[in-house]
């Protein structure tokens, strides 16, 4: 099959920091990358919902996020789900300083058919994060 017979796919780089409200964990999409990158895919994501990929240290874990509460569009963008408070905790993530949750860099992937698929791109925590404000390699983490 030639490379032009596949389904061509969009790709962007979306922040996402850590989110928590009452019990509930999740990550947060910036205000500005919800509109940027994902108001234009509302419909088919009302309808389908997102694959959020977590990388962690022994395997992958496949998360779909329901896109069904208005309030995502409207004030509240964020992902929530018991896999995501897991995960953040088994990467130590959780619980964070005060005011200074987490923040990640995903890649969003856009196929011309089927679900959108967001990546979080981080490596196993080895090191404190950079100071930097930039990824750091070593921790898969963004210092905020």
């Amino acid at each position: 099959m030639s490379n032009s017979s596949r389904s061509p796919q969009r790709q962007a780089t979306v922040r996402l920091t850590g989110w928590k409200g009452g019990t509930t964990l999740g990550l947060r999409v910036s205000t500005l990358d919800r509109e940027r990158l994902l108001r234009s895919f509302r419909r088919r994501l009302d309808q389908e919902g997102l694959i959020l990929v977590l990388p962690a240290t022994d395997a992958v874990a496949r998360v779909d996020i329901p896109m069904t509460r208005r309030t995502f569009w409207e004030r509240c963008p964020e992902f929530r789900s018991c896999e995501i408070g897991a995960w953040m905790k088994d990467r130590g993530d959780y619980p964070w300083p005060y005011a200074r949750p987490p923040a990640y860099a995903a890649e969003l992937v856009v196929p011309s058919t089927g679900r959108l698929v967001l990546t979080v791109q981080v490596e196993p925590a080895v090191a404190a994060p950079s100071t930097s404000g930039r990824l750091s390699s070593n921790s898969g983490r963004i210092s905020i």
